[in-house]
């Protein structure tokens, strides 16, 4: 499962009553703290990259590569929004690759 937002709702309660919406008469309920720690284990376990840290690349690869100071946050987290939208793996043989690109476009 890939996602790049996560929207938990904590209760089944709206003071709103816009006409798009389904009203029911079920109980008002809110979300216990043991129920919102199980959903955010969940999706821990589905193991998504969606930090910096989880990349299987890090600011010591991108040194490598010469960039340095700004370059390599910038070039870290445009890898990241990447991994995140499916359009490169999270492996670090193509994080490199696509790193090197990335800082080779900086330089130009």
């Amino acid at each position: 499962m890939r996602f790049k937002k996560i929207y938990i709702e904590i209760n089944n309660t709206c003071n709103f009553s816009c006409s798009f919406c389904i009203h029911t008469n079920r109980c008002k309920k809110y979300m216990s703290v043991d129920e919102f720690k199980h959903i955010i284990n969940e999706i821990k376990a589905e193991g998504a990259c969606l930090t910096i840290s989880k990349l299987q690349i890090n600011g010591n690869d991108i040194i490598a590569l010469g960039a340095n100071g700004a370059e390599i946050g910038q070039i870290l987290r445009k890898l990241l929004s990447d991994v995140v939208d499916e359009e490169i793996e999270n492996e670090k043989t193509a994080l490199v690759k696509r790193a090197a690109q990335l800082y080779k476009s900086m330089k130009h």
